[in-house]
């Protein structure tokens, strides 16, 4: 422990290693626990160890470990302890380095990636006379505890089993980034996701025997690396029968614990945040169930109320706790603290605990994936093709080569529609891409060349610029702010423009969108001569984007001599993306969908396919530059049409749920009004213009595309369906 522990009215001065997702409900769970200071982030990014510091008012940050390890020592920027938040392949070695510099830790599940390394980290901060806490954070929340007391209390007799759930969509599996160490080898999955499923087991129970599992439903990612979608897996734990599952495929979130016991049972929802209790009652057979029933049906609807009322307090700073995963990370962290001056450690904190966990998940995996089935799956699983990549040392050329058109945003859903036509014709591409492993399928072939790069780099941006014949823009930056859009949409953008003409690159075909348009109940016709929405001001930040950067880069084509075309698709629809669209709704799930206005009037879409065929024609043609086309087809299919067409071709149900614009604008106002209260950095005055936009009521006019770049849409309703709804659903349900 740490010296300066040891004055009781010293605050602790708290480091962050590591700025990606989790470090913001860190960043909340120090920022909320009394005696505590957040002083310092590092992050392997300066940029975003920057922006983290910003958000989360953190008076210092690092480009790197060891420079926040210097500053740990020195009296202005003192550190007591850091809490490590960096990939899973980093945990050991980073918290090493801080156990080394005399910090104590709070490393992140899995404590390791494997059990000899977390026995090899309890040794050393034996050795060094560290405080070693590992976040379990789930064996913290409020539910997960009382389910915990209900067993050690006897309230449920002799424990006799364990079931545990964790029904939850992995994105990754079908987003990206495919990269991180949870998707290299298949037992990784198992590493990442197991110790929030064994260590509940661990916490209850003995350690398991008699281990049995089966992997089933493998997923093929574009790095050639299988995942697999469902695991279930069976073990004794002395007299104990455990079972746990893992699904990973779409579908409501859930993670239950259900223990049975000789006198009763309890079961902690996760996911809900809630806790039930199941015991006999005085009553006979048939009453006893119903007063047990009833006895449920009080404890959850009691539960739901009080989770309502805490979230809606929470964003009113009425209370610490709004979310469930925040507040058991937040427990965690106050119960590593306290054990920081009191020298003892809770056994669900403790690195033995952390060690036993990734020995089960060891043994689980390799159980299961020496299975007949695992080789079965992985055995038909061919090798990808490896894509030359350039943009860190030597540019690697393939012999005989034309020269390339450049693509940013090609492992989007109309890049990989692009670069599939650009393949198609035998031309050869150069995808501008953060992640060389991370690109899919359609980008794997020999045609394509891979540029590594950052969008923000100027320099990388002109190396990736020299001796291409055009430029295809389809990339864009998101953020929640205007500030956010200016720095990773507007000024890459921009960049992008001018270096097109420094490096002679050729045309810049720029995909823009129709949400620049105003497109309500008055919009009339809409053509290529018609202005972008003159309120533009009041629309949203993605609208407003674009329609800035067809301002500025329409100057730079008049005043330098930009070749520009400008290019505006409408709803895209197809083969790789989702079907699920909110050019059709805002979606509550896949199961939920609140149309835009009454959705009778037909929507502006467009097949996927037919978007890339019109950007290589606005590419090739001579007259083009200086133009703007806009792609929508054959107006075909209103919003209630296109959601009873998904709902036969995905087979399930939705709720549709056609809904008045003032409902959203009216909501939005709601929320903005309590953004106010707390000073939300994004609380921009919400736009009933803005909303009523979204009901697409405009009539779209393409006549110029057609006729001056003989651009041919589908415009068949059948083959609309087959194309943009029926393929689109069969690749997401699958």
């Amino acid at each position: 422990m740490t010296q300066a522990l040891t004055k009781s009215n010293t605050p602790l001065r708290v480091g962050l290693i590591g700025a990606g997702y989790i470090a913001q409900w860190h960043a909340l769970a120090v920022k909320q626990t009394r005696g505590a200071e957040l002083v310092a982030i590092a992050d392997v990014s300066e940029s975003r160890a920057k922006a983290a510091a910003h958000e989360f008012g953190i008076p210092k940050y690092y480009g790197s470990v060891e420079a926040l390890l210097e500053a740990a020592n020195n009296d202005a920027t003192k550190i007591d302890l850091v809490h490590v938040l960096v990939p899973p392949d980093f945990h050991a070695s980073v918290t090493r380095q801080c156990m080394a510099a005399g910090l104590d830790v709070f490393l992140e599940k899995p404590m390791a990636t494997s059990s000899q390394a977390c026995r090899s980290l309890i040794e050393e901060a034996s050795q060094y006379k560290i405080q070693l806490g590992i976040n379990h954070n789930f064996l913290f929340s409020r539910v997960y505890q009382e389910l915990r007391d209900c067993v050690s209390d006897g309230k449920i007799g002799q424990l006799d089993a364990i079931d545990i759930s964790w029904n939850k969509p992995l994105p990754q599996l079908w987003c990206g980034p495919y990269s991180i160490w949870m998707l290299r080898e298949p037992s990784n999955l198992l590493l990442e996701l197991g110790p929030h499923v064994v260590s509940p087991i661990l916490d209850l129970a003995e350690y398991p025997n008699h281990i049995t599992g089966v992997a089933t439903h493998p997923t093929k990612m574009p790095t050639g690396k299988l995942a697999m979608r469902n695991w279930a897996l069976s073990m004794t734990a002395g007299r104990v029968a455990v079972q746990a599952r893992l699904s990973l495929g779409s579908g409501i979130s859930e993670f239950q614990i259900h223990v049975r016991g000789t006198h009763g049972s309890a079961v902690a929802d996760i996911e809900e945040n809630t806790f039930t209790l199941n015991r006999a009652t005085k009553y006979s057979v048939d009453f006893d169930r119903f007063h047990r029933l009833k006895s449920t049906s009080k404890q959850i609807k009691r539960q739901a109320r009080s989770g309502l009322m805490s979230y809606i307090g929470s964003k009113v700073g009425l209370s610490k706790h709004g979310n469930p995963y925040g507040e058991s990370i937040a427990n965690a962290v106050e119960a590593f603290y306290r054990s920081l001056k009191s020298d003892s450690l809770p056994q669900r904190l403790s690195g033995d605990m952390g060690q036993m966990a990734i020995r089960l998940c060891e043994e689980l995996g390799s159980t299961v994936l020496a299975s007949a089935a695992y080789q079965a799956a992985i055995s038909d699983i061919p090798k990808p093709f490896v894509p030359t990549v350039s943009g860190d040392d030597v540019q690697q050329e393939s012999p005989n080569r034309s020269q390339p058109s450049l693509v940013f945003g090609g492992t989007g859903f109309i890049g990989q529609a692009l670069v599939r036509a650009l393949i198609n014709r035998g031309r050869p591409i150069r995808a501008f891409v953060r992640r060389p492993s991370d690109v899919p399928e359609a980008l794997r072939h020999p045609l394509v060349e891979l540029f590594r790069g950052d969008m923000t780099n100027t320099d990388d941006v002109a190396r990736a610029m020299q001796e291409v014949d055009g430029v295809f823009h389809l990339a864009r930056g998101m953020g929640k702010t205007w500030p956010d859009y200016e720095a990773m949409d507007v000024f890459p953008t921009k960049q992008i423009a001018e270096q097109c003409i420094k490096q002679s690159a050729g045309r810049l075909v720029y995909t823009s969108s129709i949400d620049s348009y105003y497109a309500g109940g008055k919009a009339g016709k809409i053509t290529e001569q018609t202005k972008l929405d003159p309120k533009i001001e009041r629309r949203n930040l993605y609208a407003k984007s674009k329609s800035v950067l067809e301002a500025e880069l329409r100057d730079i084509h008049a005043t330098q001599g930009l070749d520009l075309v400008i290019t505006r698709p409408g709803i895209v629809i197809g083969r790789g993306g989702s079907p699920f669209h909110w050019g059709i709704g805002m979606w509550t799930g896949e199961s939920f969908c609140q149309v835009w206005g009454d959705g009778e009037n037909k929507l502006p879409l467009v097949l996927v396919d037919d978007v890339a065929n019109g950007l290589i024609l606005a590419m090739d043609h001579p007259d083009a530059s200086g133009e703007s086309f806009n792609f929508i087809d054959a107006p075909v299919l209103s919003g209630r049409e296109y959601l009873q067409e998904l709902q036969r071709a995905a087979g399930v149900s939705i709720d549709v749920r056609p809904t008045n614009i003032w409902h959203f604008y009216i909501t939005d106002m709601a929320k903005w009004v309590v953004k106010t209260m707390v000073q939300h950095p994004d609380r921009r005055m919400p736009s009933y213009h803005d909303w009523e936009s979204r009901t697409q009521k405009a009539i779209f006019d393409c006549e110029k595309t057609k006729t001056m770049l003989g651009w041919k849409p589908t415009s068949d309703r059948a083959e609309i369906i087959r194309q943009g709804i029926d393929e689109a659903a069969s690749i997401a349900m699958a």
